[in-house]
C-alpha cells in the first residue's frame, strides 16, 4: 500500500507535467498565430506598396507629356492591388542614352525625340554587356511630327510655293547664289539666312542625316560609305554655306525667328509641331512648313520599357499600362489638339489644327526615310564636321577681383569644357580682361599646338583689378571685323560676373555694335555676342543688349551651372 503522501506528490507532478504541456501548446499556437498575422502583414504591406514608373523623356514634349502623366496618376491605376505611381524627368535625347548607358539613370521608360537614338542605345548596350536582348525593345510612338524647314511666307513664295514642291535643292540654289534674294525679286531681304541646331540634338541629327540622304539619292539604306562619298560631302557643304548659326535646339532657333523675324533668318529646321503652335500664335508673317521633296524623318517619341535588370516584372507591367493611358483616344485627342499627330490611327486629321490653313499640309511628307543602323548613327556627327560652316570664335573672359576663389576654378572648366567640344577646324582665340583687355591667345585653328596654347592660358588665369567690360566686348569683336572672312560663323562668347567699372560707354558700345550688325546683313561680316552673367552681380540687362544687338543669346550662369552653359552654347558653331 503506497502512502497518501507519496500519492499526492506523484499526483501534483503529474498535474504539473500536464500544466507545462499545456503551456508549451498554448505557446506553441499563439506563436503560429502570430508568425502569420505578421506573414499576412507583411503581404498587406507589399501589396499596397507603390510601384514607381520612372520615365526619361525628351523636353520639347515637356508639358504634354506632364499634363497627360498627371492625368493618368489620378486614375489611381493598379498592378495587383498595388497603387502606380509615374514620375518623369526631362533630358536632351543624346544625354538621356550616354545617362542609361553610364548607370547614371536606371528608368523603367526612356521616351527620345527619335528611334534613332534607341538604335543607338541598343547598339550601346549589346556591345557593353554582351547582351542578346536589346534593352529597349519593342518601343512605340506616343504620338509624332514630321520634321520641316519652316520658312516665311512671303520668302516661301518666292521660291515657288505653293505651286512649286521644295526641298534642299532649293535651299541649295538659295544659299549659293551670289545675289541672295536679289536672285528671286527680293535684294531687300539680303542674303538667305539659314539654320539647324547641331547634330548632338533631335530636330539637328535628323536634319543632318536627311541632308545625307539627300546627296546620295537615296530613301533607305544609308551608309558610311554614302557619308564618306565626295559628291555627297560637297552636297551637304552646300547646304551648310546658307548657315548663319546652330544652336541648342529647334525650339531656340524659333525663338530667334519669334524674336528677330527675318532679319535672323530666313528659315530654320524645327518639327512641324512647333511650327504650328507659332503660326496658332497669330504672328504678323507665319511660317510654312516645307517638307523637303528629297525626304523627312518623323520625331515619332518612342515610349520604351527597358528590360533592364533594375526594371521588376511590376514596373513593366505598370508601365505598358500607362503607354495603353496614353494611346487611348481621349489622351490622343489631346495630343492632337497640342499639334502633334496621333499614333493611334482612331483619331483623324479632320477638323484639327493640321491644315494648310494653318501653314502645315496634313497630306506631307509624301517621302520618309528610313532609320539607318547604329554604325551610320555614330558616325553622323563626325561625318558633319568635314561639311558644317567653320567658325572664328572669341572667347573673352572676365579675370576681374570679384572673379577669385571658387568662380574663376568653374570658369576654368567651363571654358576648358567649350573648347574640347569645339571642331578641330574652327579658330578660336581668347581675351582676358580686368583694368585692362588682354588678348593671350591669337584667333588660330583649333589643332593641337593651339588646343594646348588655350588650355595653358585658361589654365594660369588669375583673379584681379577691375572691370573693362565694354573695351573687351568691342576689342573682340572688332578683331573679328578686321578677319572679314564672309565664309564662317563669327562670334564672341563672352563671360562676366560683374559690371563696367572703367568708364566706358554703354551706348557706345551699343551703337558700335548695331552697326556692325546692320553692315552684316548687307553682306558685310556679321558678329553675333553671346553672354553668359556670370552670378547675381553681373549686368544682366547691359549683356542682354549686347546679345540683342548682334542676334546672339545671353544666358545666367552659377558656379554649379557654367560648365553647362559653355557646353550648350557650344552646339550654336
Amino acid at each position: 500500500m503506497s502512502h497518501p503522501r507519496s500519492t499526492r506528490r506523484q499526483q501534483s507532478n503529474n498535474a504539473s507535467t500536464v500544466a507545462a504541456l499545456v503551456m508549451l501548446v498554448v505557446c506553441f499556437m499563439l506563436a503560429v498565430i502570430v508568425s502569420s498575422a505578421t506573414r499576412n502583414n507583411r503581404s498587406a504591406r507589399a501589396s499596397q506598396e507603390t510601384i514607381i514608373v520612372t520615365v526619361l523623356a525628351s523636353p520639347e514634349k515637356q508639358t504634354l507629356l506632364t499634363s497627360l502623366v498627371a492625368r493618368f496618376n489620378k486614375t489611381k491605376a493598379q498592378v495587383d492591388g498595388r497603387p502606380i505611381q509615374t514620375t518623369v524627368t526631362y533630358m536632351e535625347s543624346g544625354e538621356m542614352l550616354d545617362a542609361v548607358l553610364s548607370g547614371q539613370q536606371r528608368p523603367v521608360v526612356v521616351s527620345p525625340a527619335s528611334s534613332t537614338w534607341l538604335t543607338q542605345l541598343n547598339a550601346g548596350w549589346r556591345s557593353s554587356t554582351n547582351s542578346e536582348l536589346p534593352l529597349a525593345a519593342d518601343p512605340h510612338p506616343l504620338f509624332v511630327s514630321p520634321i520641316v524647314i519652316g520658312m516665311w511666307e512671303n520668302m516661301a513664295r518666292a521660291l515657288g510655293y505653293p505651286d512649286k514642291t521644295l526641298g534642299w535643292t532649293e535651299i541649295i540654289s538659295a544659299t549659293l547664289d551670289a545675289r541672295g534674294w536679289g536672285a528671286f525679286g527680293h535684294s531687300e531681304w539680303g542674303q538667305f539666312r539659314f539654320a539647324h541646331a547641331s547634330p548632338d540634338t533631335d530636330s539637328g541629327r535628323l536634319a543632318t542625316l536627311a541632308a545625307f540622304y539627300a546627296g546620295a539619292r537615296k530613301v533607305r539604306g544609308l551608309t558610311t560609305a554614302d557619308m564618306q562619298n565626295p559628291a555627297v560631302l560637297d552636297y551637304v557643304r552646300n547646304i551648310e554655306r546658307g548657315v548663319v548659326q546652330y544652336g541648342e535646339s529647334g525650339a531656340a532657333l524659333l525663338d530667334l525667328m519669334r524674336q528677330r523675324g527675318q532679319a535672323a533668318l530666313s528659315a530654320a529646321v524645327m518639327e512641324e509641331q512647333a511650327l504650328l503652335q507659332f503660326n496658332l500664335g497669330r504672328p504678323q508673317q507665319r511660317l510654312i512648313a516645307i517638307y523637303p521633296k528629297e525626304g523627312t524623318f518623323w520625331a515619332d517619341h518612342p515610349f520604351a520599357v527597358l528590360n533592364g535588370d533594375w526594371v521588376s516584372t511590376e514596373q513593366q507591367q505598370a508601365a505598358r499600362l500607362l503607354l495603353s493611358f496614353l494611346l487611348a483616344d481621349e489622351q490622343q485627342r489631346t495630343v492632337l489638339a497640342a499639334g502633334y499627330r496621333p499614333a493611334n490611327l482612331n483619331i483623324t486629321l479632320d477638323g484639327s489644327p493640321i491644315s494648310t490653313a494653318n501653314g502645315v499640309d496634313p497630306l506631307q511628307p509624301k517621302t520618309l526615310l528610313a532609320v539607318p543602323d547604329a554604325t551610320v548613327l555614330a558616325t553622323v556627327r563626325n561625318a558633319w564636321v568635314l561639311t558644317k560652316k567653320p567658325a572664328n570664335i572669341y572667347l573673352v573672359a572676365d579675370v576681374s577681383g570679384s572673379m577669385a576663389g571658387d568662380k574663376i576654378e568653374r570658369a576654368r572648366q567651363g571654358l576648358l569644357e567649350f573648347v574640347a567640344s569645339i571642331a578641330d577646324s574652327d579658330q578660336v582665340g581668347l581675351y582676358k580682361f580686368s583694368t585692362n583687355v588682354q588678348r593671350t591667345v591669337p584667333l588660330a585653328r583649333l589643332d593641337q599646338a593651339q588646343r594646348q596654347r588655350l588650355q595653358n592660358e585658361i589654365e594660369r588665369m588669375a583673379a584681379g583689378g577691375n572691370t573693362a567690360l565694354y573695351q573687351a566686348a568691342r576689342d573682340a569683336v572688332t578683331e573679328l571685323v578686321r578677319k572679314n572672312d564672309k565664309n564662317s560663323i563669327n562670334a564672341v562668347v563672352f563671360m562676366t560676373d560683374g559690371k563696367e567699372t572703367m568708364g566706358g560707354n554703354k551706348n557706345d558700345l551699343l551703337s558700335y555694335l548695331r552697326g556692325v550688325q546692320r553692315d552684316g546683313e548687307k553682306g558685310g561680316v556679321q558678329v553675333k555676342v553671346f553672354c553668359i552673367a556670370y552670378g547675381s552681380d553681373a549686368d544682366m540687362r547691359t549683356l542682354n543688349d549686347m546679345a540683342d544687338a548682334t542676334l546672339g543669346k545671353a544666358l545666367p550662369g552659377t558656379p554649379d551651372t557654367i560648365k553647362k552653359l559653355y557646353k550648350l552654347l557650344s552646339t550654336y558653331f
